[in-house]
């Protein structure tokens, strides 16, 4: 079978060539370490200057986006992130054996403001990732399954911790889809697994997280979105092991990641799941 908390194998093997690149990257590394201690104060600045903002929903959301993006691509590129090596699709529904929608095909991170999202979870870039292209609220579960909303720097926190936060029942699911259509929050990206894997299987969602939601294609939609890391070099963006400091030195002592998503937007999934409970 197949262990989701291993490491990625890699097949990287350190040869001159690579033990001189070390020499090179021990100045680089210093200098990523600088930009993302940077990146780190801008994300806190932004969220600090978005609070009073709060009064006026619509003007704060595109604010906010803004220095999001800035905040965290600034943090993705100290991490070593090339993007013009990745990119970006919408999942083929043929593949998918999904009978085609009936509205025209969409573009990737199209989600509206309050839609779900539900991505899978491999470490703190995915936060950075998703909150880079869509500025969401983030969603994980706690121990009995029940949602938690975080914000942006509240869920870097989150995805870097070792052990789940305790039970929360202060909101369900719908109840924090409602706040952030009403509050222009942006969609909500939910991790339903509340476990850091290496991409390579989903692993079992609770009942829980999902208490009072009626149906996935309600009340404003849902989308999936799956993120493949890069898996080679001597070390991956899978984080399943080591603490999240070591995580972030590993990353950034590496030359280069690449990070590709694909996007089944809400169209199909409202196809997929149609007459189906949850």
């Amino acid at each position: 079978g197949v262990n989701p908390f291993v490491p990625p194998w890699s097949h990287y093997k350190a040869g001159v060539l690579g033990r001189c690149l070390k020499v090179v990257m021990l100045p680089v590394l210093l200098m990523r370490l600088l930009v993302l201690l940077t990146a780190g104060i801008w994300l806190l600045v932004a969220e600090l200057v978005c609070l009073p903002l709060g009064i006026i929903p619509p003007l704060r959301r595109p604010v906010q986006w803004l220095l999001n993006y800035a905040g965290c691509c600034l943090a993705l590129i100290a991490l070593g992130f090339w993007f013009v090596a990745g990119g970006n699709q919408v999942a083929d529904h043929r593949r998918l054996k999904l009978m085609p929608p009936k509205v025209s095909r969409s573009i990737c991170f199209d989600a509206p403001r309050g839609a779900l999202v539900l991505a899978n979870m491999q470490g703190l870039t995915d936060v950075l990732y998703l909150g880079m292209k869509l500025c969401p609220v983030f969603v994980f579960p706690a121990a009995d399954g029940s949602p938690i909303a975080y914000s942006l720097l509240g869920a870097l926190a989150r995805a870097a911790a070792e052990r789940l936060p305790p039970p929360s029942a202060t909101q369900t699911l719908p109840e924090i889809l409602q706040a952030a259509h009403a509050g222009w929050k942006g969609p909500v990206v939910m991790f339903p697994e509340g476990a850091r894997t290496n991409g390579s299987a989903i692993l079992a969602w609770k009942p829980g997280s999902f208490k009072g939601l009626e149906a996935m294609d309600k009340p404003y939609g849902t989308a999936l979105v799956a993120l493949e890391y890069s898996k080679g070099g001597a070390y991956t963006p899978h984080h399943t092991v080591g603490s999240a400091l070591q995580h972030v030195l590993h990353l950034s002592f590496q030359p280069f990641h690449t990070v590709r998503t694909s996007w089944l937007p809400a169209s199909d999934v409202a196809v997929a799941v149609k007459g189906k409970a949850l």
